[in-house]
């Protein structure tokens, strides 16, 4: 079954309600298969900064910026106990699935190693690769028409690199949901 890959922003885990939230969100999806892809919110933000004092390189951050992201997966993962956690992509595995990106960005080669591309464009890709049925990117703010992706890079909605994977890869359904209170 085609999933639906579901990013869970990174400023939506400070609301002391997500766990219940999201709960409340996925049932209108519960007869389909679900893929989380977290986030790196205020963790990835204090890497930026980390990497302002000590120039510790994009290759590096990107790196330690996808550990970041896995971490907050094991965050949603508590919060959605009957979820799990793959690595492996099997899109047969019924229920909702969190996603570690870890190893689908060391081998997607559309994927450049920088500080432009966030988890939005990471969800992006696992949708495209995985032919996901449609994206939705859970954010701190809406957007309930068409989006001119290059302008919502600009304006920071999604990252640099998005508007770019849009045009290269396969084309996919994109919603951006108001889900901070």
């Amino acid at each position: 079954m085609r999933p639906i890959v579901i990013k869970v922003g990174g400023s939506l885990f400070d609301l002391s309600d997500l766990g219940t939230r999201l709960k409340h969100y996925l049932r209108q999806y519960q007869s389909h298969t679900i893929w989380l892809v977290p986030g790196g919110g205020e963790c990835v933000n204090t890497l930026r900064r980390l990497d302002l004092i000590h120039q510790l390189g994009e290759l590096v951050c990107h790196d330690l910026a996808l550990q970041l992201m896995s971490v907050n997966g094991r965050i949603l993962h508590e919060l959605l106990p009957d979820s799990q956690i793959i690595a492996a992509y099997d899109t047969s595995l019924p229920g909702i699935s969190i996603v570690s990106a870890v190893e689908f960005c060391r081998h997607d080669e559309m994927l450049e190693k920088s500080w432009r591309v966030t988890s939005d464009s990471i969800a992006l890709r696992i949708g495209q690769v995985v032919d996901a049925q449609r994206l939705i990117l859970l954010k701190s703010f809406g957007a309930n028409d068409f989006i001119d992706w290059p302008d919502a890079a600009q304006r920071g909605w999604v990252d640099a690199a998005f508007p770019e994977l849009i045009r290269q890869g396969k084309p996919l359904p994109i919603d951006i949901v108001h889900f901070r209170p």
